[in-house]
């Protein structure tokens, strides 16, 4: 009798798991649709160097810092990552490239959504036409294998396994993404709220070495590294400061710039009043992510949202975040897919939101003469709106006085860590 009602339950529950995903890929595929729709009828074309950000690495990667210039404004990895490529022609090296990023990114896919291929085909035939994935490709910026490490670490990280040997394989991977952008270090905080102190050693330890023997190895200096990021930097300032915004960008700093010419409508006051913002914007950076690691480490329960929050964090907070680095959002979306908590009415506007990140939205024109779209802004306030309402129902389910409460603890109890 008690087996027959378990089984029953169970059943109850797989029918409501099935029926909470066919509502989130509907509303994900109707959204993804009528944006393709629209796009057909006002979409503006974007490149005209098609391929170049990987190209232009590739050349460079046998002598990178023996003088400044594009190309060469990475971390000696990326040149010793991208070495055994480079004894191949141009166009097979970015073939090669561009083959293992699909093939892995459709493997990962699989495994993210629990060895399902109903979830696989339906969610996976909405991803390969998605402008994110299409513009990386189109870019073939290193950034996809900055995707592959952060992939990789994640299913591993998520696996009940908890090993020494797990978490220096796990280290390996998030110390290799580290060593090509900084940016994927803001994972370390999903290690510190999950009290996995071996495996943030590890990727310390590990992201060192990585560095010291890559700088080795493709014969750099350190000053010829800082030298090539401090041109990279000027001409990134010029585009990002000067010439006020580029237009496949996604970051609140383009945003803000967007919203400040609009209101102004000259371009000399805007550049003014934007090279002013530019210490106050790091000051509100920095408060911001402060929060959002608080937050994640004494508040978040659940994995896709921390994940979500933290890789805010790394696509939205930088002065630009060109939009092929929306490529990492696929991993909360992956995990919020296969979440088995029902979020009622939530779940109807998360999966509008997570197709609008997906979306192309390069039509409209926001500002004329300017080819800045009105993606520009709207990409940003999806961003934004999932992670408010996350941040807000945390706080709703724990009081806020509570905060500095779990604080105290959390510090008073790794104080030996900390």
């Amino acid at each position: 009798m008690n087996k027959s009602a378990t089984q029953v339950r169970t059943l109850d529950v797989d029918i409501l798991s099935a029926k909470r995903l066919n509502i989130i890929i509907s509303i994900f595929s109707l959204t993804f649709i009528i944006e393709f729709g629209i796009g057909l009828l006002y979409g503006q074309g974007h490149s005209f160097d098609i391929f170049s950000d990987f190209i232009s690495t590739l050349i460079v990667s046998k002598n990178p810092y023996s003088f400044v210039g594009f190309g060469r404004g990475y971390f000696p990895f990326v040149f010793l990552f991208l070495w055994p490529f480079s004894l191949f022609s141009l166009q097979a090296a970015l073939l090669i490239s561009l083959m293992l990023f699909i093939i892995f990114f459709y493997i990962s896919s699989y495994l993210f959504l629990g060895n399902n291929f109903s979830r696989l085909a339906s969610t996976l035939a909405l991803c390969s036409f998605s402008y994110v994935f299409i513009f990386l490709l189109d870019r073939a910026n290193v950034e996809t294998f900055v995707y592959i490490f952060i992939a990789m670490f994640m299913l591993l990280y998520l696996k009940p396994n908890k090993s020494m040997f797990l978490d220096i394989i796990t280290a390996i991977f998030i110390s290799f993404a580290i060593n090509f952008k900084l940016y994927p270090g803001v994972f370390i905080i999903l290690m510190l709220r999950d009290k996995r102190f071996r495996c943030l050693a590890f990727t310390i330890l590990f992201s060192g070495i990585v560095f010291i023997i890559s700088m080795k190895a493709v014969g750099g200096t350190l000053d010829g590294l800082l030298q090539n990021l401090s041109w990279f930097n000027d001409n990134y300032q010029k585009a990002v400061f000067e010439i006020v915004a580029p237009q496949n960008t996604h970051s609140l700093f383009d945003s803000i710039k967007s919203i400040t010419l609009l209101i102004t409508k000259d371009v000399d006051v805007t550049k003014a009043i934007i090279l002013k913002f530019i210490g106050p914007y790091v000051l509100l950076v920095l408060i911001l992510f402060t929060f959002i690691a608080a937050y994640v480490i004494l508040y978040e329960k659940s994995k896709w949202r921390a994940v979500f929050l933290l890789t805010v964090a790394m696509v939205l907070f930088p002065y630009t975040s060109n939009d092929y680095t929306l490529i990492h959002m696929y991993i909360p979306l992956f995990m919020y897919i296969i979440s088995k908590k029902d979020n009622g009415k939530l779940d109807y506007i998360f999966s509008v939101l997570f197709a609008i990140i997906f979306c192309q939205l390069s039509f409209f024109e926001l500002i004329k003469n300017f080819n800045w779209y009105l993606g520009m802004l709207i990409r940003p306030f999806a961003i934004l709106t999932i992670m408010l309402i996350i941040i807000i129902q945390g706080l709703k389910k724990n009081k806020f006085k509570d905060f500095k409460r779990k604080l105290m603890f959390y510090m008073h109890e790794n104080q030996d860590y900390i």
